[in-house]
């Protein structure tokens, strides 16, 4: 806290500890001579942290996530898995994002010439 407000530093993560919140930024550019549309970006949550809820941005995209590896790509609302139960029925259950494996950002249009950047925050298990 810096004069009662909260402050965020961005440094680079030299060494990382339990607890710590990570900030990833993919970029990209295109070099082409044409527009790009629907640009799939896919990005891996690393091992030993879990995404921060909300976090991931990218203007003009939509963001989706994986809890398969990155088979399968959905909206938070609808990632579930089923869970086996002790009498050996199985129960629909809503994933969350401590579960998702992966972010696909998809980049509607990107000009020629033009760059952007996607990011998320993840935290250290």
């Amino acid at each position: 806290m810096k004069g009662g407000k909260k402050t965020t530093k961005r440094v680079a993560a030299d060494e990382v500890e339990p607890g710590n919140t990570l900030i990833y930024t993919v970029r990209y550019a295109n070099n082409g001579d044409e527009k790009a549309t629907s640009v799939k970006v896919n990005n891996p949550i690393p091992e030993g942290a879990f995404y921060v809820s909300g976090s991931a941005t990218g203007k003009g995209s939509s963001i989706l996530f994986s809890i398969d590896g990155g088979r399968t790509f959905n909206t938070p609302r609808k990632l579930s898995y089923e869970e086996r139960l002790a009498n050996g029925k199985t129960k629909k259950r809503k994933a969350g994002p401590e579960q998702y494996t992966h972010i696909r950002w998809v980049v509607d249009e990107i000009p020629p010439g033009k760059r952007g950047a996607l990011s998320f925050r993840v935290k250290v298990k």
